[in-house]
């Protein structure tokens, strides 16, 4: 894919994690093949919380992992501009706000691309970002 691709929580989750090896072959491969991979301060915390909290992983293996997230991708900070940005797009496409969040950091990062498994597989948002499910069947 041609690009900035921004990936969302679950995709990490499944990358690092064994609960699902076919998603967990998927989107390590994923990730693998992509140059351009942006998170934002907000899925490296939820992932942090779900690795902590859902997975029951010890403190140094999560430190570990982000550790390794923060060398593989690019980090975008979530600002006070990208919270104003959610909002409008939480109002405009019925989004929860954590999803909004999601996709205004992503377009803020010029991604055309958001890996994620929680929003419609090929959902175009403001003309400029298409969500792709990576697991969905084609």
């Amino acid at each position: 894919m041609k690009g900035n691709l921004f990936f969302d929580t679950n995709i990490l989750i499944y990358a690092h994690t064994d609960v699902d090896n076919a998603k967990q072959q998927k989107a390590g491969q994923l990730i693998q093949d992509t140059s351009s991979a942006i998170v934002s301060t907000q899925v490296i915390q939820e992932f942090i919380n779900a690795c902590l909290v859902k997975f029951e992983m010890e403190v140094p293996v999560v430190q570990k992992l982000i550790g390794e997230i923060a060398r593989n991708f690019i980090v975008l900070t979530n600002t006070f501009q990208t919270i104003e940005y959610s909002l409008s797009i939480k109002d405009k496409y019925h989004f929860s706000f954590w999803d909004s969040m999601i996709i205004a950091a992503a377009i803020e990062s010029d991604c055309n691309i958001l890996y994620s498994e929680d929003l419609q597989d090929g959902q175009i948002i403001e003309g400029i970002l298409t969500v792709v499910n990576p697991f969905a069947k084609t």
